[in-house]
């Protein structure tokens, strides 16, 4: 799956069709390297078909264009509803300010492994969440290019 994937964005052709391949079925891990062509609807769509006990590993590459505050308010809006989630990177999530980040922490609240790249939106009050929310499984922690932080 994943070399397919890879190849797949190498050449610009993952599409909302094509990515809900990837997403459904209840995987356990979901590699998507470049999400630039979905927008907001299709990513939380997305996100939201692959969010299931069995999802551990969630990595969207260019994903500023589909998550934003709204899109991770629509798609970890319960409580836990990524409970088993316990390695998520999101490269390139230009849109996605501290309120945003709080909700996919609600949502995501046993991460051992967060990554979040090129963000000018997260300041230090994402960090205080961070801390606040994930202290007592967070092992790895990432912030490159959050100029902000």
């Amino acid at each position: 799956r994943t070399i397919i994937t890879r190849l797949l964005c190498e050449q610009r052709r993952l599409s909302p069709e094509v990515v809900a391949l990837f997403t459904e079925g209840q995987p356990c891990e979901v590699l998507l390297p470049d999400c630039a062509r979905l927008g907001e609807s299709e990513l939380s769509h997305a996100i939201t078909t692959c969010l299931t006990p069995r999802l551990e590993v969630l990595s969207l590459g260019y994903c500023g264009r589909g998550m934003s505050d709204t899109t991770a308010a629509e798609t970890f809006k319960e409580e836990g509803c990524a409970a088993s989630l316990s390695e998520l990177a999101l490269y390139g999530c230009y849109r996605l300010s501290d309120v945003g980040l709080k909700d996919v922490l609600r949502g995501a609240p046993a991460l051992t492994s967060l990554s979040l790249t090129d963000d000018p939106r997260l300041t230090v009050d994402s960090l205080h969440t961070i801390a606040q929310v994930l202290a007592p499984t967070l092992r790895s922690l990432t912030l490159g290019g959050c100029k902000n932080v």
